[in-house]
């Protein structure tokens, strides 16, 4: 049963039937046969007798239903409603682990009931009740400008607001109440935090426009430990334009991009952008870069409002600019890893607006939320999606879109979007500053792994996608009327094993499910 690997021929099944069009696999000789239609649920059949002298697999494509009747874009009406949602602005978006939704603005109810500047919400979209820290914001008109976890569960407001803990930050506990024990916060006189975001060992990155962090000097950009301590050997040193910093995106090198309004960093030219090593000193590979214009800021080099990095590690860039390095760039921009201009990146991709968030799909697309109603010379309101080249993507269909800004667009692990603002429609639907969008990325057939069958046991490994299901079916006979389904395995990214532990019977036919 040798052949190479994409030799087509036909097989017979140890039932006497033949399969057609045959690509024989890579393990034990499997041989694999792919359907033509869309990938979105992927079938394993497996045959074996107790000898396990067979083995055959037969790989099919299928449609998920729910792809029949919705588009990208529309909003999840049927699984997501979040009543009257906020009275003003909802600027910042963060996911549980659990599914719950952390939102963080500038409102003073959710649903008609008061929840001042944060609030969880089910994955439903209904208020979680037994969650209300906004109590603990203090201040004229506390706002929440960002949104952070850590890995303990443990929740991160950065903002315009006051506790007993601290100014413009504050830590939430596991069930909703001012961590006390946390103590940390910037000075007094007009400052803010921006940004937060959390590394990996749980030290805590903040930008925005401060001169002092625990009392101690800092110029817009400080670390903490996890438990609120000022890093003493992070001192990065923040000149020029209005000098702050509005976005944090973190390489996994341990390096650290920043982005927002500067001239100077360390004493060297940087405007706008820079890289930084984990210490905090100026990373001399990534170019310089010079901005310029912008609707919000004329009379200053433009602004850096987002940061995100690809799978490659370029670098997509959003803010409010008109030109990078002396070209056209409206807006938007990606640059390749060592800070040059991306030139292929479609130098016509951009905005009549500034561009606010900015985040990447695992497909390699691009969402984009802001202040703008044009994107690409097309009419698309506050939101839109690109292809990876920068070209507009046209599955995405927003319809109307939102009727005011969006501040926050985040992604959930199912693939769907959820977009905050201080829109107050989305499409002709009222909805207010929260909302959820369909959103289908077509899963590729998953990779199935070293199957095995001994003591009557049958496995198989699947490489997993995090945020999706996989469920090992089985029929004794083909034309058995139901498949048998075992427990779902969560993918996480990683390989699983995929179990039959009752595989007793003579011959048994298995399939394996994504969803």
């Amino acid at each position: 049963m040798s052949a190479p690997i994409g030799t087509n021929r036909h097989q017979t099944a140890p039932n006497g039937t033949k399969n057609k069009d045959v690509l024989l696999g890579q393990c034990n000789d499997p041989a694999f046969c792919v359907h033509p239609c869309p990938s979105v649920v992927a079938d394993l059949l497996h045959s074996f007798r107790n000898s396990f002298t067979a083995t055959l697999f037969l790989l099919m494509m299928l449609f998920v239903p729910e792809q029949l009747h919705a588009q990208s874009g529309m909003l999840d009406t049927n699984t997501f409603n979040p009543g009257t949602g906020v009275d003003i602005a909802v600027y910042s978006i963060a996911i549980q682990t659990n599914g719950q939704i952390l939102i963080g603005g500038d409102f003073s109810s959710y649903d008609d009931v008061e929840r001042i500047a944060v609030a969880r919400l089910n994955t439903n979209g209904s208020r979680d009740d037994t969650y209300n820290p906004g109590a603990a914001l203090g201040g004229s008109f506390p706002s929440v400008n960002s949104v952070a976890l850590q890995s303990s569960g443990k929740v991160l407001l950065g903002g315009n607001l006051t506790t007993a803990s601290g100014t413009n930050l504050a830590r939430i506990n596991l069930v909703g109440n001012l961590d006390v024990p946390f103590v940390a916060g910037t000075d007094t006189n007009g400052s803010f935090i921006s940004v937060l975001s959390v590394q990996t060992n749980d030290s805590v990155l903040l930008g925005g426009s401060f001169s002092q962090v625990n009392g101690a000097p800092r110029s817009n950009i400080a670390r903490l430990s996890a438990s609120g301590v000022v890093d003493s050997g992070f001192s990065p040193s923040l000149a020029g334009g209005f000098s702050e910093v509005l976005t944090v995106a973190l390489q996994g090198d341990g390096k650290i991009l920043i982005g927002g309004s500067f001239t100077n960093v360390n004493t060297s030219m940087r405007t706008n952008i820079a890289r930084l090593n984990s210490d905090g000193s100026i990373d001399g590979t990534f170019k310089p870069t010079t901005f310029y214009g912008g609707a919000s800021a004329p009379i200053i080099p433009g602004l850096v409002n987002i940061l995100a990095i690809d799978g490659q590690g370029r670098v997509l860039v959003g803010g409010d600019f008109v030109t990078i390095n002396g070209q056209v760039r409206t807006n938007l921009a990606r640059l390749n890893t060592d800070g040059s201009l991306d030139g292929t990146f479609n130098p016509a991709a951009g905005t009549d607006g500034p561009i606010l968030s900015l985040v990447i799909q695992r497909d390699g697309k691009i969402l984009l939320g802001g202040s703008f109603n044009v994107v690409n010379s097309v009419t698309n309101n506050y939101l839109a999606r690109l292809n990876s080249d920068g070209s507009l993507d046209g599955t995405f269909n927003t319809g109307s879109g939102a009727d005011d800004i969006i501040w926050s667009v985040a992604l959930q692990p199912d693939d769907k979007v959820l977009i905050g603002g201080q829109f107050t429609e989305f499409n002709g639907t009222a909805i207010a500053g929260i909302a959820r969008l369909l959103n289908f990325i077509p899963i590729s057939p998953p990779q199935l792994l070293n199957p095995f069958f001994s003591n009557n046991v049958f496995s198989v490994s699947v490489s997993t996608i995090a945020g999706k299901s996989y469920t090992l079916q089985f029929k004794n006979a083909l034309s058995d009327s139901t498949w048998t389904s075992l427990p779902a395995v969560a993918g996480d990214g990683t390989i699983k094993a995929l179990i039959d532990s009752s595989a007793t019977v003579p011959r048994r036919f298995y399939r394996a499910q994504v969803q």
